[in-house]
């Protein structure tokens, strides 16, 4: 069922909007992409075959794909002409079939493995970020800020227990749609038609690894000013802050803890996202000084912060304040909703670079971001490494 702001509303008119009751919404109304694929059929999509077919505008798996995308979705998306994918994106410039790192070493006799880009890593879903797919319409969800207090009453007190009312906020949570749109990519008509699998895998990493990032990105730092949606430390009202006041030490890091604690907003999987920097100093920090491990510990990439799940990544700001400030969030990533609107819409221009004989693409997405608990989020300001 998609989850419209009309649903959204006469859902919850006239009840008790309780932490239970939005969980369970969001359980039981929880959209579906506009178009899912079973396994097997995942494996045999092609992103390659699908630009050739509208293309050459022969008929195709993809192409049924596309159409069968567009007549769900109706009139409920802006169209740019192209055709739409199964959430799939894309975002690589000037590939043909014989410029070295441009394209030529897609062309094998044998094909061996993609050497992938070195990236910044997306981390907000990966920490448990609320995902909606194939959603239509703005979504407002309302919003408690004072719920009832049961009282204990004596047998036959002969008083009436004291009338209570839940206090809403007076603006809902809004989910609504941005446009995110990549950069023109190129391709040359030999690579499509004589490349081996390979671009397609690297098609499809790169699409959904480049939007995940500029997603990513506006959560964190998003600056709420049109088209960028609103992320945690541009968020003025709700979202506190800790004075880390130098390098990292166990005692800011449980300061943060406890402010989400005291707002009892620690509901959900709760973690850290910070620097690769603030890492390494975090896993030269001990503990306690003279007993215990490291302040940041586990061997992986990520680890564990005072026990919680701690993610490092160049996603987050190296330059706040002054500067020279490094970023830090701890929360309950839960309560950052990720909405995704529709499809992904793939633009195919055969004409700008026709004389060179190559094919540009754009792709189009409709996503938004929105914070249900700004009170389960705290920012570190202050926070360097030397």
């Amino acid at each position: 069922m998609s989850a419209s702001k009309v649903e959204v509303e006469n859902l919850f008119a006239g009840r008790t909007l309780t932490r239970s009751i939005e969980t369970a919404f969001l359980r039981n109304h929880r959209p579906a992409p506009a178009l899912d694929l079973y396994p097997k059929e995942r494996r045999l999509y092609s992103i390659t075959r699908a630009i050739l077919s509208a293309m050459d505008g022969q008929p195709s798996f993809e192409g049924d794909v596309s159409q069968e995308i567009e007549r769900r979705l109706g009139n409920n998306i802006i169209r740019h002409g192209g055709f739409f994918v199964p959430t799939f994106m894309l975002t690589r410039a000037g590939l043909d079939s014989k410029t070295s790192t441009k394209g030529a070493e897609l062309i094998f006799t044998e094909p061996g493995s993609m050497i992938e880009a070195l990236r910044a890593k997306a981390r907000v879903l990966a920490l448990g970020a609320t995902f909606l797919p194939g959603l239509r319409m703005n979504v407002g969800f309302p919003k408690m800020t004072l719920g009832v207090a049961s009282e204990w009453l004596l047998e036959n007190a002969g008083v009436d227990v004291s009338a209570g009312s839940e206090t809403l906020a007076a603006l809902q949570v809004l989910l609504q749609p941005r446009q995110l749109v990549s950069p023109s990519i190129s391709f040359s008509h030999q690579l499509l038609r004589q490349s081996t699998p390979q671009v397609d895998q690297m098609v499809t990493d790169d699409i959904g690894a480049a939007n995940a990032l500029a997603i990513d990105r506006a959560t964190l730092h998003g600056t709420g000013v049109a088209p960028e949606p609103l992320g945690l430390y541009a968020a003025a009202a709700g979202v506190a802050s800790v004075a880390m006041a130098g390098v990292i030490t166990r005692a800011k890091v449980v300061e943060m803890e406890k402010t989400v604690s005291v707002a009892n907003a620690d509901v959900g999987q709760m973690g850290f996202i910070s620097t690769p920097e603030v890492r390494a100093n975090g896993r030269n920090t001990e503990m306690f000084t003279g007993n215990g491990g490291p302040l940041w510990s586990g061997d992986n990439e990520n680890g564990r912060l005072i026990s919680y799940p701690a993610a490092a990544t160049n996603q987050i700001s190296k330059t706040l304040g002054a500067g020279a400030e490094h970023g830090i969030v701890f929360g309950a990533w839960s309560n950052i909703i990720v909405g995704e609107f529709g499809a992904t819409e793939i633009v195919i221009d055969p004409y700008t670079a026709k004389k060179q004989a190559m094919i540009e693409l754009n792709s189009f997405l409709l996503a938004g971001i929105a914070i249900r608990h700004s009170e389960s989020f705290v920012k570190g300001t202050g926070l360097t490494v030397v």
